[in-house]
Formats: C-alpha cells, structure tokens, sequence
C-alpha cells in the first residue's frame, strides 16, 4: 500500500476544514506519536506526488527490480537421487536338509533444494511509504489503530479506513495478509519519510527518467533478497532376510516353507526459509475498544505464498516378521497358508495379514491362476499397509475337456 503525498487530499469547509482521505496521507497520524505532521516539502522526492509525475492519490501496487526483464535470473534448482543395493544369497545345512537363505539391504535418498530472490515483504513495505533502507528507523509507532481512530467531529464524518481498512489489512488465509497494520502504522505516524538514510521505493518509469526518483541499488538489494527457499530432503532404508527350504514329503510333493523378516525407516525432511518460517512472529490481528492490540498472528515474510514450505524432520520406522507354508495335501492340488505381521509404530499400530489359497489342477500343466509365490514374501519397500485376503479357487474339469473358473465373491480389498 502506497500512502498519499502530504495535503494530497482537499479539504472542505463543509467537514470543517478537512477531507475524508487526509487519513490516508503519509505521517497524517504522527500527533499519535509526539511528532509535527510533515509536509510535501519535507520529501521532495515522494514518488506519488504530482510534481514527480505522481497520481497523488493512495494506491496499490506490486514491487519489481527495474522495468525491463532481462532474464538470466540467478534463480536455481537443484534434484539429486541416490540408491544403493547390497544383498547375499546361498545355501547352508541346518536340520539335516539344505536351506536357502536370502539377504538384503537397500538405502535410497532424494532432495529438492530451491534458492532464488524474491522481496521482503516486512522491507517492501516500509519502503513503499519512504521508510526504505538498510539504516533507516521509522520514528512513528507500529501499534496505532488507525482504522479505529474516529474522523471529524468525534467520528461524524468518515474517514477514509472506514472503508478501506477492511481490504487493505485483510488476511486471506493463515500467514498471508494484504498489508500489515505495524507498516501502515509507522507510514502514517512516522514523519522521516524519503529524509536521511530512508528511501522511496518508486514504482513509476520516473525511477528511469529522474535521478532523483531513482531506486538505488542499495535500497533494491535490500528489499529484494536471495533465500533458500526450501530445502527437502527424503530417505529410505529397507532390510530384508528370509530363509525358505522343504519340510516333508506330502502325497502331493514334498511341502515347502518360507520364514523372514523386513525392518524399514523412512526419514522426510523440510527446511523452509526464515520468511516463511519463523516470518514475521506476533503481528497484530485485531485492537480492543480501547485501540490496544489483543489479537496476534504470524505473518509470512514474502509476497508468494504463506503455507507453501514448511519445518519439520520425521521418522518412521516399520518391523514385520512373516512366513509361508506350501502343503500338497494331494496330487494336483496346491494348497498356501501365509500370514504377516506388520508394525507400523507411532498411533498407526499393526496389523496382521493372512492369506490361504487352493488349486487344482486337473491336468499336469502349468496352473496360470494358481498360488504363486505369496504377495507377503515380496513387500514393496515402499509399502506403507497390507491387504488381507481370503480365496478360495475351484477348478472343475468338464466334459468336453472343458475348464472352468468359478471363483467365489471377493469382499473388497482395503486401500493401502
């Protein structure tokens, strides 16, 4: 928000010498502070004034670095993936028969860095009203209500917040306003604008046509920074071991088995910069009847976005134990008893998943849609639930060597 030039607004007799806008002129309030109102003459460079070429009214108005848009931005982003593998399998004798065992272990990372410029917005802002710059301190005060200051006549005649406050100082959603009140409050009580170290941010093309009207690079480069702007940063380490061999010859082949074991940890990671996060802590949100503020929230410190990056570092970790039985209780007929336990920690708890599948197989052939090797030995790493489920498969050879499926009803599967 740019405020008006000092006496921008005319007065009129019919509101006793005043004008419903002088409320909206720069240091119009600095009686609130114990200073004199300035005057158009104490900032002969404010950019809004008509003699600079200036609408000479309050305004609105994005901030930018110069006019033109040369490119070749600084602006960089930075992606990296790394995984590593490692495993061991073989065989070992242990109970008079020989056990294959399996053993893995794989650890993958990823991260997404962001650094660019973009402007303060706490900077921009006192910039805007000429309290611009690196060693410039507004002499007003942050904490006046100006838009609960009654207008002439004890209130009588309205003053220009009264209808504008409401969207100039709106807050959109948490963390991201319009304008905040602190800024406005030194803009309107302070009377140091465009004097000594403070400077006007200027965003006419007068800032290329005017010397004096022109933003330095002082005062840009400390209005427009370079942040890293988000820092993320993900993990996973997963260890898998299983041992799996025969157990006794059934009428059907010789029964198999299958025992293991899997411990995951998943590491997420975000670092957002300090405009989003801290930003700006404590700013006002509302006053009491009395114009003291009594309402505070925390503002981000940029023009882009409030919750678009965070701070956090989580971990969690996930043990599961499983194990398998193939039983040919009879020739052609395949039989699968499986069972995980999962635990996820945390408030998620565990779950315990089964699983018993049948097939017979008439002919011997391959079974395209019998058991195979159960979905509990080959657990995605990324895996965050289990399905349960129970089948049943009934194969029936007709006359006419014709074969048919007839599956029973499949209750629905949760969604992982």
């Amino acid at each position: 928000v740019f405020l008006a030039p000092p006496g921008a607004y005319a007065r009129s007799a019919a509101y006793g010498g005043n004008a419903i806008g002088q409320t909206g002129e720069i240091g119009f309030f600095a009686p609130e502070a114990g200073l004199t109102r300035p005057t158009l003459a104490d900032m002969p460079n404010m950019p809004l004034a008509t003699v600079n070429g200036g609408p000479n009214v309050m305004m609105y108005q994005g901030v930018r670095d110069g006019i033109d848009r040369l490119g070749a931005s600084n602006n960089i982003t930075k992606t990296s993936t790394v995984n590593v593998q490692a495993g061991m399998k073989g065989e070992f004798e242990a109970f008079d028969r020989v056990l294959d065992y399996d053993v893995s272990y794989s650890w993958g990372g990823s991260s997404l860095e962001q650094q660019y410029k973009t402007f303060n917005r706490d900077r921009s802002e006192l910039a805007a009203n000429g309290l611009g710059g690196p060693n410039c301190t507004p002499n007003g005060r942050s904490d006046f209500d100006f838009a609960g200051a009654p207008g002439p006549f004890g209130g009588a005649v309205p003053q220009i917040w009264d209808f504008y406050a409401p969207g100039l100082v709106q807050t959109f959603f948490p963390g991201f306003v319009f304008t905040t009140r602190e800024n406005l409050s030194y803009a309107l009580t302070s009377n140091n604008q465009g004097q000594g170290d403070c400077m006007f941010y200027n965003p006419y093309l007068s800032q290329l046509s005017d010397p004096n009207l022109a933003n330095s690079r002082e005062l840009m480069d400390w209005m427009n920074v370079t942040v890293d702007r988000v820092d993320k940063r993900n993990k996973l380490a997963v260890f898998d071991a299983r041992v799996s061999g025969d157990l006794i010859e059934m009428k059907g082949g010789m029964a198999q088995f299958a025992i293991g074991g899997q411990y995951r940890e998943r590491n997420t990671k975000e670092e957002a910069s300090e405009l989003h996060y801290p930003g700006l802590q404590n700013r006002i949100l509302g006053y009491d009847e009395n114009g003291t503020p009594n309402e505070f929230h925390r503002v981000s410190n940029n023009f882009e976005c409030a919750m678009c990056a965070f701070n956090y570092n989580d971990t969690r970790t996930t043990k599961a134990v499983f194990m398998e039985l193939s039983l040919p209780f009879i020739e052609n007929v395949e039989t699968q008893i499986a069972l995980r336990y999962e635990d996820y920690g945390g408030n998620i708890g565990s779950e315990v998943s089964p699983k018993i599948a049948m097939s017979w197989r008439p002919m011997d052939s391959p079974n395209p849609s019998g058991p195979r090797t159960s979905r509990l030995l080959k657990q995605d790493s990324n895996r965050q639930a289990t399905r349960s489920e129970i089948r049943y498969r009934i194969k029936r050879f007709a006359l006419g060597c014709s074969l048919q499926s007839t599956p029973m009803p499949k209750q629905k599967e949760p969604i992982p």
